[in-house]
Parts: structure tokens; C-alpha cells; sequence
């Protein structure tokens, strides 16, 4: 009898339990698609589109996973947007502040600042990630990893990896860090991004920053959000910068900030190797004449004196009034973050225009014109006859 007791109990136990871990399983998915819809909402004020066509709930009992169909987001103005048929984020029914993330349909991705996005969009085949919300003063920590990569003018990327910090507390002052971030690329193809004659191929990349300046209001458009981080002295402090292109390899840091036409106010130093053989591709290519490719190695001789790598040369380079310097040489002018950007009005108002109007005659020449580059002929003076 006291086994069948102990058994009878046991499964009332079991039952109760099971009963009690399915309501707590219901309630923690219908809390995050309530969490969901709340946050699509305040994007929406905030002048966000926020759209998906349904959320599906699945992975009982030890997991949630939320299926999104049919997701979007974009800014205001369409000055970016990110689009996918299906998403899923997945959490455990007892941790609601770690999630993770996989797409199973392509990304794509529009940006302004991105030439030819609004027609092509940048396409990754597969983005998975996690997202730890984290709370008392901690900081947000989003990592996400995307491969492979397509877009416009034969871009093509093999994987794309990023992970973004973001402290609990607004940033107030142009001291404080708004978001920390690094981000790695491999094996990039951009064939528009070079001149004709030189190699396409990124072997990889590395950003690693702070963005520094108080964070501005949740309302306004992209464009009047960037001018209040800007004009509230905001910065980027890069950390480090890496590039490796065939011979050529660039490992810095720096610091970039934006002036009143929106334009990168930019100052870096790099430590550059492969430069004579890099020059001597630039020869190859059409691009320098053997003169220049003589003295770029020279220069890179005398600037690699007394470092222990030969090869290695220290390369100052800096961007103001929208002018690229390396070192004392500008070598091109820099375009505003945001293209057609002009913020100065026109000094005087142009005139009306009368799409009707006839065109006006053409300009007469007159002889006394055409005869202008010839010197002018000698006048006759009239010499007095003696009276007789």
C-alpha cells in the first residue's frame, strides 16, 4: 500500500509539475511576442516602418523558438532598410535575457550611403547571431555572423562577422561611449571599388571603434539624428584598422568626426608593408609612370630607416575640408556621408525659369570683332598743303 502511495504521489507530483512548466512556457512566449509587437510599436513613433505578417511559436518544452514572416525594417526617409521572408529568434523558457538568432531565408540590405543598393540590395545568404540583453548597468551585446554576401557591382564577400556593445545608460556627453563595435570581413571581391588593372580581392578587414558623443532624440529623421551627434561634438576612436590587399598590408588607428557639409573629418596612422610592390602594380596598371614608382620606393626606404621590419613604413593620413591627405599630399576629395547633402543656402536666389520661353538669338559678331587679334590698321593723317 505505501508503494502504490509513493508511486500515486510521485505522479501527481510529475503531473503538476508538467502542468505548471506548459502555463510558464505559454506565458514566456506570449510575453515575447507581446515584447515584440510593444518594441515594433515604439519603433513606429519613433518614425520607423516596422512590418512582419505573422509570429509563430514552437520548441516546447525547452525551448522557444519565434518564427517572424515576412519581416522589415527601415528608417525614415528609407535612408537604410533590412528585409528577410523568415527569422527566427530562440530563447530558453528560464534565461528571457540571452537570445539567439538565424535566418532561413536571404537579408537584404539598402543603405544611402551605399551607391546602388536602392536598385541592387546587398544579399547575405545566411545570418546567424545571439543578442544578450543584459540589465543593471550592463552593457547589450549583440554578435552576428552573415555569409555569403552579394550586392551591386559584383560585391561579393565570403563571411561578414560583427559584434556591437551597448551600455544599459544613455550617453550624455561627448566623452561618453553610445556603442562599441568590431567588425571583420573575408575574402572580399569589389571590382568597382579599383581601377582597372589592379586586383579586386580583400583578403580581410578589420574596424574596431568606439562611438563617442551624447546620443541624440528618438524622433527626426536619420539625417537630423546624425547632425545632433555631430553638433553635440560626437566622434569615432578607432581603435584598429587592418587591410590586407595582395602585397600591401595596413595595420593603424585613428580618429574621424564629421564637419558642417556632413563630410569625414579624419585623422589615422598606419604602419604600411608590400608598399614598393604595391607601386610597382600601380606602374603596371597604367596608373604612375616608373618616375613616381622610383620615388615612392625611395620615400619608402628612407621612412622604413631605423625600424626593425624594412618593409614597414609609417603612413599619416587625414581627410579636412574635404580634401584626402597622405601625409602633405592630397590625393582626392572626400564626398559628403550623405550624398547631394548641402546644407548652405544659395546666396542670391537664381531667377525664375520659363521652361517656355524661346531660346535667346544667338550672339552677332560685328568686324571690328573679328579683327580684334590682329593689330589695327594705321589711320592716315592728313598732311597740310603750303598756301600759295
Amino acid at each position: 500500500m505505501t508503494t502504490r502511495r509513493i508511486a500515486i504521489w510521485t505522479m501527481a507530483l510529475l503531473t503538476l509539475a508538467a502542468v505548471l512548466w506548459t502555463g510558464w512556457w505559454f506565458y514566456a512566449g506570449r510575453f515575447a511576442i507581446a515584447s515584440l509587437q510593444e518594441w515594433a510599436e515604439d519603433q513606429r513613433a519613433n518614425g520607423y516602418d516596422v512590418t512582419f505578417a505573422r509570429v509563430d511559436m514552437a520548441g516546447y518544452p525547452f525551448r522557444i523558438d519565434l518564427t517572424v514572416r515576412r519581416f522589415g525594417i527601415s528608417a525614415p526617409g528609407r535612408f537604410w532598410a533590412v528585409s528577410t521572408d523568415e527569422t527566427t529568434v530562440s530563447f530558453r523558457p528560464w534565461n528571457l535575457n540571452r537570445y539567439t538568432l538565424k535566418t532561413a531565408a536571404p537579408v537584404q540590405m539598402i543603405a544611402a550611403a551605399l551607391p546602388g543598393t536602392r536598385q541592387s540590395p546587398i544579399v547575405a545568404g545566411s545570418v546567424e547571431g545571439t543578442f544578450h540583453h543584459a540589465r543593471d548597468g550592463q552593457t547589450h551585446v549583440l554578435e552576428l555572423v552573415a555569409k555569403p554576401i552579394s550586392g551591386p557591382l559584383g560585391l561579393s564577400v565570403k563571411e561578414v562577422g560583427l559584434i556591437g556593445e551597448r551600455p544599459a545608460r544613455r550617453a550624455t556627453d561627448h566623452e561618453a561611449t553610445a556603442l562599441s563595435g568590431r567588425l571583420e570581413l573575408v575574402d572580399a571581391t569589389a571590382p568597382a571599388l579599383f581601377p582597372p588593372g589592379l586586383p579586386n580581392r580583400v583578403t580581410a578587414a578589420v574596424l574596431d571603434f568606439d562611438v563617442l558623443g551624447p546620443e541624440p532624440g528618438q524622433h527626426g529623421s536619420a539625417l537630423r539624428r546624425l547632425s545632433e551627434w555631430r553638433d553635440g561634438g560626437g566622434s569615432i576612436e578607432v581603435r584598429e584598422i587592418a587591410l590586407a590587399w595582395e602585397d600591401l598590408n595596413l595595420r593603424g588607428e585613428g580618429t574621424l568626426a564629421l564637419d558642417s557639409d556632413m563630410r569625414p573629418i579624419a585623422a589615422f596612422a598606419l604602419d604600411a608593408s608590400g608598399v614598393p610592390q604595391t607601386a610597382r602594380r600601380f606602374q603596371e596598371a597604367g596608373l604612375i609612370d616608373d618616375r613616381t614608382r622610383r620615388f615612392i620606393e625611395l620615400g619608402t626606404g628612407l621612412l622604413s630607416l631605423g625600424r626593425s621590419n624594412s618593409a614597414s613604413i609609417r603612413v599619416p593620413i587625414s581627410a579636412q575640408d574635404g580634401i584626402l591627405y597622405v601625409g602633405p599630399v592630397a590625393v582626392g576629395e572626400v564626398q559628403p556621408l550623405i550624398p547631394g547633402y548641402n546644407p548652405a543656402p544659395a546666396a542670391v536666389a537664381p531667377p525664375p525659369k520659363d521652361d517656355f520661353a524661346p531660346p535667346p538669338p544667338p550672339p552677332t559678331v560685328s568686324e571690328e570683332t573679328l579683327g580684334a587679334d590682329t593689330p589695327p590698321r594705321p589711320v592716315p593723317v592728313p598732311v597740310p598743303v603750303p598756301s600759295q
